[in-house]
């Protein structure tokens, strides 16, 4: 039977995120929203020094966990006024950029990484990043969503046919390929709310229905995941031994 514990805290996670969201929908006191923004952010500092105990093997979940902190300090900085949007979106896109350079050196270094992973998760986090530097409802922003969602298709598209083509069939292939395209959805979806926020195409009302959509698109997938036995292993791809040990040949 697989834990429970990686469900629990990742919907606790989600929950949080979630709740933002919707006490920013209903417009409540400042006070009311930067609890889940400040829980978020010591819920994920008691998650990185639980998984500092085997930090080479839990080094992509600690490096995310971090992101989402720098990340959370800035939207708790928003909330309260101390910064505005365009500061926010520099932060957000700074600290996105920081990140990939990390993993980049990070996985490549220590060799534990599959090299298209290695290059999926980076090619992701500076698309991100410059979404989040162009964020906006200028035509500027709508080309830059526009060239994000070209690249995200690419990008994982490409990372299946990669799949396709190191890994046998089985069930860490299928996993692999569940995971992407979950990704690309939740991806892809919110960048067509944001191209149609930015052409007044949707009010403040349908883009948070967008939003609360993809959360909970996000939410069902992670309840999948771990139904499906995911959560417990390692998405890193180990080639397969074909020659016997040195030890065993006589």
């Amino acid at each position: 039977m697989y834990s429970i514990r990686p469900l629990i805290w990742s919907l606790f996670l989600w929950g949080l995120i979630f709740s933002f969201s919707w006490l920013t929908y209903i417009d409540a006191q400042v006070v009311w929203k930067s609890i889940p923004i400040v829980t978020n952010i010591l819920t994920c500092v008691l998650l990185i020094i639980l998984y500092s105990k085997d930090a080479r093997n839990t080094k992509s979940k600690i490096l995310a966990l971090s992101w989402s902190i720098v990340v959370s300090i800035g939207v708790l900085f928003h909330t309260i006024d101390i910064i505005d949007d365009i500061a926010l979106n520099v932060h957000i896109a700074c600290m996105s950029v920081i990140v990939a350079a990390v993993w980049c050196i990070t996985s490549h270094a220590e060799h534990v990484t599959e090299g298209g992973l290695h290059w999926y998760i980076w090619t992701m986090l500076m698309v991100f990043a410059l979404c989040a530097a162009f964020n906006g409802e200028s035509a500027q922003s709508r080309s830059v969503y526009l060239f994000a969602i070209v690249i995200s298709f690419i990008s994982h598209f490409y990372y299946v046919w990669h799949i396709l083509k190191i890994q046998s069939t089985g069930r860490t292939r299928c996993r692999h390929i569940f995971r992407v395209v979950g990704c690309l959805i939740l991806f892809s979806t919110f960048l067509f709310g944001s191209i149609l926020t930015s052409y007044d195409q949707i009010g403040t009302k349908t883009r948070f229905e967008i939003i609360f959509s993809v959360e909970i698109a996000a939410a069902v997938i992670i309840i999948i995941d771990w139904v499906l036995g995911f959560s417990d292993n390692s998405i890193n791809y180990n080639r397969i031994q074909t020659d016997p040990p040195l030890d065993n040949v006589a």
